[in-house]
């Protein structure tokens, strides 16, 4: 544990933050959230490195939009899947004609 502590003390206030943020997200999260958490990190995991490297030049490029860029892409990302799914406006499946 000490060596734990010591560990914790050098590195940089930032990244401390960093941590603590993640901490909280985490603790803050229900169990069915955790497992799916879990079971996301265990796939990305598994993925070829060249994969991985994709998820995460996509996530990056994600991040630097802006929130109301973010917000667009996932309202017709959102859109896109219901139209896949055949799913109506609410993500119910359309009336009968």
């Amino acid at each position: 544990m000490a060596a734990h502590a010591e560990h914790w003390m050098q590195l940089p206030p930032e990244r401390r933050a960093q941590i603590q943020q993640r901490m909280t997200r985490w603790a803050q999260m229900t169990p069915e959230q955790r497992r799916d958490a879990a079971h996301g990190e265990e796939a990305f995991r598994a993925m070829p490195e060249t994969d991985r490297q994709r998820v995460l030049d996509a996530y990056r490029r994600f991040q630097s939009l802006t929130p109301e860029q973010r917000r667009m892409l996932m309202q017709r990302f959102r859109e896109e899947r219901r139209a896949h799914q055949g799913m109506g406006e609410q993500g119910q499946p359309p009336p009968p004609r």
